[in-house]
Protein backbone atom coordinates (compact mmCIF):
# COMPACT_ATOMS: atom_id res chain seq x y z
CA UNK A 1 0.00 0.00 0.00
CA UNK A 2 1.07 3.35 -1.04
CA UNK A 3 2.61 5.72 1.98
CA UNK A 4 3.51 2.15 3.96
CA UNK A 5 7.46 2.06 4.75
CA UNK A 6 6.98 -1.81 6.14
CA UNK A 7 3.95 -4.50 7.33
CA UNK A 8 3.17 -7.00 9.68
CA UNK A 9 5.69 -9.20 10.43
CA UNK A 10 8.54 -6.89 8.33
CA UNK A 11 11.83 -6.46 9.84
CA UNK A 12 12.45 -3.07 9.59
CA UNK A 13 8.88 -2.46 11.42
CA UNK A 14 11.02 -5.02 14.50
CA UNK A 15 13.64 -2.58 14.14
CA UNK A 16 12.04 -0.08 15.02
CA UNK A 17 9.59 -1.38 17.17
CA UNK A 18 12.87 -2.79 19.20
CA UNK A 19 14.29 0.66 18.94
CA UNK A 20 11.20 1.88 20.74
CA UNK A 21 10.95 -0.99 23.32
CA UNK A 22 14.78 -0.33 24.30
CA UNK A 23 14.12 3.57 25.03
CA UNK A 24 11.02 2.32 27.33
CA UNK A 25 14.01 0.44 29.51
CA UNK A 26 15.87 3.34 29.97
CA UNK A 27 12.49 5.54 31.20
CA UNK A 28 12.23 2.91 34.08
CA UNK A 29 14.29 5.19 36.43
CA UNK A 30 12.23 8.33 35.30
CA UNK A 31 9.31 6.71 36.39
CA UNK A 32 10.14 5.47 39.21
CA UNK A 33 11.20 8.76 40.38
CA UNK A 34 7.72 9.80 38.91
CA UNK A 35 5.72 6.89 41.24
CA UNK A 36 8.04 8.11 44.36
CA UNK A 37 7.16 11.97 43.93
CA UNK A 38 3.82 11.31 44.12
CA UNK A 39 3.15 8.27 46.59
CA UNK A 40 6.68 8.14 48.19
CA UNK A 41 6.57 4.45 49.47
CA UNK A 42 4.05 1.70 47.34
CA UNK A 43 0.70 0.53 49.20
CA UNK A 44 0.46 -3.25 49.68
CA UNK A 45 -2.31 -4.07 51.27
CA UNK A 46 -2.11 -7.67 53.44
CA UNK A 47 -5.39 -9.70 52.06
CA UNK A 48 -6.86 -12.28 53.37
CA UNK A 49 -7.92 -14.45 50.76
CA UNK A 50 -5.68 -17.16 49.42
CA UNK A 51 -4.41 -19.17 46.59
CA UNK A 52 -7.51 -21.33 46.69
CA UNK A 53 -9.91 -18.29 46.33
CA UNK A 54 -7.48 -17.70 43.12
CA UNK A 55 -7.80 -20.96 42.07
CA UNK A 56 -11.98 -21.55 42.77
CA UNK A 57 -12.56 -17.83 40.97
CA UNK A 58 -10.30 -19.05 38.20
CA UNK A 59 -12.53 -22.20 37.76
CA UNK A 60 -15.84 -20.06 37.95
CA UNK A 61 -14.39 -17.78 34.80
CA UNK A 62 -13.71 -21.11 32.56
CA UNK A 63 -17.10 -22.18 33.49
CA UNK A 64 -19.32 -19.05 33.38
CA UNK A 65 -16.97 -18.63 30.15
CA UNK A 66 -18.11 -21.84 28.64
CA UNK A 67 -21.81 -21.42 30.15
CA UNK A 68 -22.11 -17.64 28.14
CA UNK A 69 -20.71 -19.09 24.90
CA UNK A 70 -23.76 -21.67 25.03
CA UNK A 71 -26.25 -19.52 26.04
CA UNK A 72 -25.27 -16.54 24.11
CA UNK A 73 -23.42 -18.21 21.31
CA UNK A 74 -19.95 -17.26 19.76
CA UNK A 75 -20.75 -17.12 15.61
CA UNK A 76 -20.44 -13.06 15.13
CA UNK A 77 -18.18 -10.77 17.04
CA UNK A 78 -21.00 -9.09 18.82
CA UNK A 79 -21.86 -13.00 20.25
CA UNK A 80 -18.38 -12.65 21.50
CA UNK A 81 -18.06 -10.02 22.71
CA UNK A 82 -21.77 -10.35 24.82
CA UNK A 83 -20.38 -13.72 26.17
CA UNK A 84 -17.17 -12.75 27.46
CA UNK A 85 -19.17 -9.40 29.14
CA UNK A 86 -21.48 -11.98 30.90
CA UNK A 87 -18.53 -14.28 31.69
CA UNK A 88 -16.20 -11.68 33.15
CA UNK A 89 -19.46 -10.26 35.04
CA UNK A 90 -20.01 -13.77 36.58
CA UNK A 91 -16.26 -13.70 38.13
CA UNK A 92 -16.35 -10.20 39.02
CA UNK A 93 -19.60 -11.00 41.42
CA UNK A 94 -17.27 -14.17 42.77
CA UNK A 95 -14.19 -11.89 43.29
CA UNK A 96 -16.47 -9.55 45.45
CA UNK A 97 -18.24 -12.46 47.33
CA UNK A 98 -14.51 -13.37 48.60
CA UNK A 99 -13.60 -10.24 49.38
CA UNK A 100 -16.76 -9.91 51.11
CA UNK A 101 -16.39 -13.23 53.32
CA UNK A 102 -12.78 -12.18 53.97
CA UNK A 103 -11.87 -8.80 54.12
CA UNK A 104 -13.45 -5.97 56.86
CA UNK A 105 -13.70 -3.70 53.66
CA UNK A 106 -14.47 -5.57 51.13
CA UNK A 107 -14.70 -2.39 48.69
CA UNK A 108 -11.52 -1.01 49.77
CA UNK A 109 -9.44 -4.62 49.93
CA UNK A 110 -10.22 -4.67 46.00
CA UNK A 111 -9.26 -0.82 45.17
CA UNK A 112 -12.85 0.48 44.99
CA UNK A 113 -12.04 3.18 47.74
CA UNK A 114 -14.52 6.36 47.57
CA UNK A 115 -11.83 8.45 48.43
CA UNK A 116 -11.17 11.20 46.17
CA UNK A 117 -7.33 11.19 44.98
CA UNK A 118 -6.30 13.38 41.86
CA UNK A 119 -2.72 11.79 42.52
CA UNK A 120 -3.58 8.50 41.53
CA UNK A 121 -4.85 9.96 38.03
CA UNK A 122 -2.02 12.03 37.60
CA UNK A 123 0.55 9.24 37.87
CA UNK A 124 -1.50 6.86 35.65
CA UNK A 125 -1.73 9.15 32.79
CA UNK A 126 2.09 10.39 33.14
CA UNK A 127 2.98 6.25 33.46
CA UNK A 128 1.14 5.61 30.25
CA UNK A 129 2.14 8.52 28.65
CA UNK A 130 6.01 7.90 29.67
CA UNK A 131 5.85 4.00 28.40
CA UNK A 132 3.14 4.17 25.25
CA UNK A 133 5.73 4.38 22.89
CA UNK A 134 7.37 0.97 24.38
CA UNK A 135 4.32 -0.68 24.20
CA UNK A 136 3.68 0.36 20.82
CA UNK A 137 7.00 -0.74 19.98
CA UNK A 138 6.25 -4.00 21.85
CA UNK A 139 3.29 -4.48 19.34
CA UNK A 140 5.32 -3.87 16.27
CA UNK A 141 8.15 -6.19 17.62
CA UNK A 142 6.13 -9.47 18.49
CA UNK A 143 5.29 -10.21 14.81
CA UNK A 144 8.71 -10.86 13.41
CA UNK A 145 9.36 -12.18 17.20
CA UNK A 146 6.73 -14.98 17.02
CA UNK A 147 7.69 -15.78 13.41
CA UNK A 148 11.85 -15.93 13.69
CA UNK A 149 10.50 -18.67 16.98
CA UNK A 150 8.71 -20.52 13.98
CA UNK A 151 5.14 -19.81 15.08
CA UNK A 152 2.38 -17.79 12.66
CA UNK A 153 1.67 -14.40 13.16
CA UNK A 154 -2.07 -13.45 13.20
CA UNK A 155 -3.44 -10.94 13.86
CA UNK A 156 -5.61 -9.74 17.38
CA UNK A 157 -8.69 -11.58 16.68
CA UNK A 158 -10.96 -9.38 18.78
CA UNK A 159 -9.20 -6.34 16.63
CA UNK A 160 -10.16 -7.67 13.90
CA UNK A 161 -13.29 -8.42 14.49
CA UNK A 162 -13.93 -4.72 15.49
CA UNK A 163 -13.08 -3.30 12.47
CA UNK A 164 -15.28 -5.43 11.07
CA UNK A 165 -18.39 -3.88 12.40
CA UNK A 166 -20.58 -0.64 11.55
CA UNK A 167 -22.96 1.69 12.96
CA UNK A 168 -24.49 0.56 16.49
CA UNK A 169 -23.09 -2.63 16.95
CA UNK A 170 -19.74 -0.90 16.31
CA UNK A 171 -20.26 1.49 18.81
CA UNK A 172 -21.70 -0.92 21.02
CA UNK A 173 -18.22 -3.40 20.69
CA UNK A 174 -16.51 0.01 21.24
CA UNK A 175 -17.64 0.60 24.73
CA UNK A 176 -17.50 -2.90 25.45
CA UNK A 177 -13.67 -2.74 24.96
CA UNK A 178 -13.18 0.79 26.32
CA UNK A 179 -15.37 0.58 29.43
CA UNK A 180 -16.75 -2.31 30.54
CA UNK A 181 -14.16 -5.07 30.00
CA UNK A 182 -10.92 -3.04 31.38
CA UNK A 183 -13.08 -2.64 34.47
CA UNK A 184 -13.92 -6.40 35.19
CA UNK A 185 -10.60 -7.25 33.95
CA UNK A 186 -8.53 -4.95 36.46
CA UNK A 187 -10.82 -6.16 39.08
CA UNK A 188 -9.87 -9.69 38.86
CA UNK A 189 -6.13 -8.80 37.87
CA UNK A 190 -4.75 -5.85 39.64
CA UNK A 191 -7.67 -5.74 42.41
CA UNK A 192 -7.49 -9.64 43.37
CA UNK A 193 -4.57 -11.32 41.79
CA UNK A 194 -1.77 -9.27 42.28
CA UNK A 195 -2.04 -8.21 45.87
CA UNK A 196 -1.72 -12.05 46.83
CA UNK A 197 1.15 -12.47 44.33
CA UNK A 198 2.86 -9.72 45.79
CA UNK A 199 2.40 -10.98 49.32
CA UNK A 200 4.09 -14.03 48.34
CA UNK A 201 6.68 -13.27 45.48
CA UNK A 202 7.98 -9.35 46.24
CA UNK A 203 6.63 -6.78 44.49
CA UNK A 204 8.55 -6.87 41.75
CA UNK A 205 7.69 -10.72 41.31
CA UNK A 206 4.15 -10.40 41.71
CA UNK A 207 3.79 -7.52 39.10
CA UNK A 208 5.24 -9.58 36.22
CA UNK A 209 3.51 -12.70 37.31
CA UNK A 210 0.39 -11.16 37.16
CA UNK A 211 1.29 -9.22 33.96
CA UNK A 212 2.37 -12.62 32.40
CA UNK A 213 -0.79 -14.58 33.55
CA UNK A 214 -3.22 -11.34 32.04
CA UNK A 215 -1.37 -11.87 28.91
CA UNK A 216 -1.37 -15.41 28.99
CA UNK A 217 -5.52 -15.37 28.41
CA UNK A 218 -5.47 -13.32 25.38
CA UNK A 219 -5.40 -15.55 22.90
CA UNK A 220 -2.28 -15.99 20.69
CA UNK A 221 1.53 -15.50 21.04
CA UNK A 222 1.38 -12.29 19.14
CA UNK A 223 -0.69 -10.28 21.78
CA UNK A 224 1.73 -12.02 24.60
CA UNK A 225 4.31 -9.35 24.34
CA UNK A 226 2.60 -5.69 23.68
CA UNK A 227 -0.14 -6.88 26.67
CA UNK A 228 2.16 -8.00 29.11
CA UNK A 229 4.16 -4.60 28.83
CA UNK A 230 0.82 -2.73 29.08
CA UNK A 231 0.28 -5.01 32.13
CA UNK A 232 3.45 -4.03 33.25
CA UNK A 233 2.60 -0.43 34.04
CA UNK A 234 -1.10 -1.45 34.99
CA UNK A 235 0.73 -3.87 37.94
CA UNK A 236 3.47 -0.63 38.56
CA UNK A 237 0.40 1.80 38.99
CA UNK A 238 -1.90 -0.09 41.56
CA UNK A 239 1.14 -1.03 43.71
CA UNK A 240 1.80 2.24 44.04
CA UNK A 241 -1.95 3.63 44.08
CA UNK A 242 -3.80 0.72 45.25
CA UNK A 243 -6.62 2.59 42.83
CA UNK A 244 -8.69 0.45 40.85
CA UNK A 245 -9.88 3.62 39.28
CA UNK A 246 -6.61 4.68 37.91
CA UNK A 247 -6.04 1.59 36.56
CA UNK A 248 -9.40 0.93 34.56
CA UNK A 249 -8.61 4.58 33.36
CA UNK A 250 -5.19 3.79 31.58
CA UNK A 251 -6.37 0.29 30.54
CA UNK A 252 -9.79 2.00 28.72
CA UNK A 253 -7.51 4.92 27.27
CA UNK A 254 -5.48 2.66 25.69
CA UNK A 255 -8.17 0.31 24.22
CA UNK A 256 -9.84 3.39 22.73
CA UNK A 257 -6.35 4.76 21.68
CA UNK A 258 -5.55 0.99 19.78
CA UNK A 259 -9.24 0.94 18.79
CA UNK A 260 -9.10 4.60 17.25
CA UNK A 261 -5.71 4.03 15.39
CA UNK A 262 -7.32 0.87 13.92
CA UNK A 263 -10.72 1.99 12.66
CA UNK A 264 -9.32 5.61 11.06
CA UNK A 265 -5.99 4.95 9.63
CA UNK A 266 -5.75 1.99 6.68
CA UNK A 267 -1.87 2.39 6.88
CA UNK A 268 -1.88 1.52 10.68
CA UNK A 269 -3.72 -1.54 9.76
CA UNK A 270 -0.97 -2.60 7.38
CA UNK A 271 1.32 -1.89 9.75
CA UNK A 272 -0.10 -3.15 12.77
CA UNK A 273 -1.43 -5.84 11.53
CA UNK A 274 -4.03 -6.09 15.16
CA UNK A 275 -0.67 -7.11 16.18
CA UNK A 276 -2.27 -7.31 20.26
CA UNK A 277 -2.05 -3.75 21.10
CA UNK A 278 -5.62 -4.43 22.66
CA UNK A 279 -5.63 -5.24 26.31
CA UNK A 280 -8.51 -6.93 26.32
Amino acid sequence: MDGVEGSFGDAQVALVGGLLLFVGLGLIPLGRLLGERLFPAPRVLFVRWGFTHIIAVTLMWLVSSVLAVNMIGSDSVMRSLSAGVLAFAITGAAVYAVARKTEPAPSSSLGLSDASNSRDMTLGLGLYLLFLPAIFGAGLVSPWLVERLGGVAEGQEVLLGIGSLEGDELVFAVMIAAIVMPFFEELLFRGFVQPLLVQNFRETGGVVLTAAFFAYIHPGWVPFLPIFCLSLVLGALYLRTRSLRAVVLVHGLHNALVLSLFLSSEEWRELSGASGLLGG
